[in-house]
């Protein structure tokens, strides 16, 4: 990963802010600028050095897992942060991603640190983080290739009897033994579940007829994979099928959508008009997409944010109705100047399948 390039990617944002230092407190960011993957550190950066404040639990990690910073170790629990600012002296005005650092923390740096202004800067390094570079489309076309085969081999799995919660604990075996650094998530809705987007998987087994909504990801090198299927156990009703077909058809026509310099809101009306035309607009009650990399960030599948090349997003339509139960189905792939280039390849049938059917 270029570390070096990102720092000095940050010192440009801190320029256009007008800043002469920069506190980064959000965990996924600290890892995106200099690879500290640690639970308890911040990353103050001025013009001239980059200082990894932590404790002495992350001494070795932060001396031989880094590239770009000096590590500075305290004592654990202590607040590092207005010290190395004073040390590194950081000038008038000092940015800091507010998004994660609480109302009493930074009311704690303001009475460390009288005369210095500090500039809440929700997001700092989001819009660095937003375009990928090769080294982390490899990364993350890795972690969706651990998904699509773990995918491939819970098939044989998802049989009435089986409980969501034994499928989501088989998914995370199955991408730790594929070579996922972690195990990422894992939402198993069956049946009347499947109606709930965001399902915390349950002890329901699975019956014959129920749809099966599988949203799952992992890690790998750091970055995520996000992957979302639906199939049918046993025969599918005539409803069953038009939902699915529905969605199959609004996730092409959202992929097709995508492009560099296309808006999030021109995507997701591509995606959103074919349900809406099928009558299942009010069943569509999320976003077509977000972005993924280390964390879920901008840019966001939805007005207001213009797409790049670079950008990973995911495109994810999904249509949920009470007591039949829903479908969503969804891809990660890199807008490019001219598409969307999937990461991932599980098999993605234009008709409702059974597990495995299509194999």
């Amino acid at each position: 990963m270029n570390y070096v390039r990102r720092l000095k990617a940050l010192r440009a944002r801190m320029a256009g802010l007008a800043v002469q230092a920069a506190v980064v407190a959000r965990r996924d960011a600290i890892r995106y600028l200099c690879g500290f993957a640690g639970s308890f550190g911040d990353l103050v950066l001025t013009e001239e050095q980059a200082w990894l404040v932590t404790d002495g639990r992350y001494a070795t990690a932060a001396k031989n897992r880094t590239v770009g910073v000096t590590p500075v170790i305290g004592g654990q629990g202590l607040e590092l942060v207005p010290g190395a600012l004073r040390e590194l002296g950081a000038g008038s005005r000092v940015a800091y991603d507010s998004d994660a650092v609480t109302v009493a923390r930074l009311h704690e740096w303001e009475a460390a640190l009288p005369g210095t202004e500090l500039v809440p800067a929700p997001g700092l390094v989001d819009p660095i983080m937003a375009v990928k570079d090769d080294d982390e489309i490899r990364a993350m076309a890795e972690a969706c290739r651990i998904t699509d085969r773990v995918w491939e081999e819970i098939q044989g799995e998802i049989i009435p009897g089986a409980t969501e919660v034994r499928l989501a604990q088989r998914l995370a075996e199955l991408q730790l033994e594929h070579g996922a650094e972690a195990h990422g998530f894992a939402i198993v809705a069956s049946g009347p579940n499947s109606a709930y987007p965001h399902h915390v998987p349950t002890s329901r087994a699975v019956e014959a007829g129920d749809f099966v909504k599988v949203d799952f990801g992992c890690v790998y090198d750091g970055y995520n994979s996000d992957l979302t299927r639906t199939v049918v156990v046993g025969e599918a009703t005539e409803r069953q099928r038009e939902v699915y077909e529905t969605v199959y058809r609004a996730q092409i026509a959202g992929c097709a959508a995508v492009h560099s310099g296309a808006t999030g809101e021109e995507v997701d009306r591509a995606a959103r008009s074919v349900i809406e035309e099928a009558g299942f607009g009010e069943q569509f009650n999320h976003g077509l997409g977000h972005g993924l990399g280390i964390a879920k960030h901008p840019p966001h599948v939805r007005p207001g944010y213009v797409l790049a090349a670079g950008n990973a997003i995911t495109i994810e339509p999904g249509i949920y109705i009470e007591g039949l139960g829903g479908v969503r189905i969804e891809d990660l792939g890199i807008v490019t100047e001219t598409g969307f280039r999937s990461l991932s390849h599980a098999p993605k049938p234009p008709k409702l399948c059974q597990p495995g059917e299509w194999q």
